[in-house]
């Protein structure tokens, strides 16, 4: 159990802040809700109620100090192995830093999923809440952004986890970073969590049927007002924040987008192929989404994963 300073209780007695022993880090549409469920089911592992914590990015949660932090695990067991996951601790600039300041022996578990599937699967999703008013193809009509930046979606410069990765590294040890590719999360989910456990320190024999279901899926809302809004993009983007959230309600029914069209997905794969290279590089394998395989399968896959529950994913942001 890793504890923090020491703090003051309110009758006076001595008591250790609880710390997380490690933390999923990312990244943002690429299973960190389906890890998070399964890794909560463990006996031997406790995580907030609440999926991103956030923590580390979130400067008026960040100011009120590490005890602040510590509220967040205060109800586990004693024996418990404390984690939490917050997808965007892998790309925001202050997070590294700061997570390394605080837990610098904390465990890091990182998804990573091909790039294009994920920019667009976070695309779908904000289509979802009625926030995105362009086409999938008009964000290629402004410049690809290669640095993340808070205040904007960053569709695209999420996916360039080569570079998030080594600021990772120049601070923490390879042995304290786990790198989970997206695919395998997929097809063998209960190796991915026996990997998983094994890392965390908790017994891998541990297995649920949590650990094989998709924690979120593609969907929309049934009803026909918000179906209206839905097929109106721009005019969506229009109504006061609050009606668009009051429009989401009714029966979730699937919804399965068209594929990405090929000079998008086209343009995309070569903007991200340096990225995808150096990412390679730094775990000494090869990557799902470079094999021959992968580029033939329907890109429509790429939403399949569904609406992020809470967090940054889901704010308002002007551009791509």
């Amino acid at each position: 159990m890793q504890l923090s300073r020491i703090g003051a209780s309110t009758d006076g007695v001595v008591v250790a802040q609880r710390n997380p022993q490690f933390l999923v880090i990312g990244s943002q549409k690429a299973g960190t809700s389906s890890l998070f469920v399964g890794l909560n089911r463990h006996p031997q592992i406790y995580m907030p109620e609440i999926k991103e914590v956030n923590y580390f990015f979130n400067d008026a949660l960040f100011s009120e100090g590490p005890a602040r932090y510590a509220e967040f695990f205060k109800a586990a067991p004693k024996e418990a192995v404390c984690g939490e996951a917050s997808p965007g601790y892998i790309c925001h600039p202050r997070a590294p830093l700061r997570i390394h300041r605080q837990l610098p022996d904390v465990k890091l578990i990182l998804t990573v999923r091909d790039p294009v599937e994920r920019a667009y699967s976070q695309y779908w999703d904000n289509r979802r809440q009625l926030q995105e008013p362009r086409s999938f193809d008009a964000l290629l009509e402004e410049p690809l952004h290669q640095t993340f930046t808070p205040e904007r979606r960053n569709y695209f410069s999420r996916g360039l986890y080569s570079v998030y990765l080594e600021r990772y590294l120049a601070l923490f040890p390879r042995s304290q970073i786990l790198v989970v590719q997206f695919d395998e999360l997929k097809s063998d989910p209960n190796a991915v969590y026996r990997k998983c456990f094994e890392f965390i320190g908790v017994d891998p024999s541990f297995s649920s049927d949590e650990q094989r279901q998709i924690a979120n899926f593609r969907s929309v809302f049934s009803n026909p007002l918000y179906r209206f809004f839905f097929n109106r993009p721009a005019l969506a983007t229009r109504l006061p924040s609050v009606l668009r959230w009051l429009l989401r309600w009714g029966k979730l029914i699937p919804y399965t987008p068209d594929p990405i069209s090929e000079t998008t997905e086209s343009r995309l794969r070569e903007f991200f192929a340096p990225y995808d290279r150096a990412l390679a590089q730094l775990l000494g394998e090869s990557l799902y989404w470079c094999e021959p395989q992968h580029m033939l399968e329907d890109t429509a896959s790429a939403a399949m994963d569904g609406p992020a529950p809470t967090g940054e994913a889901t704010e308002p942001s002007p551009g791509p």
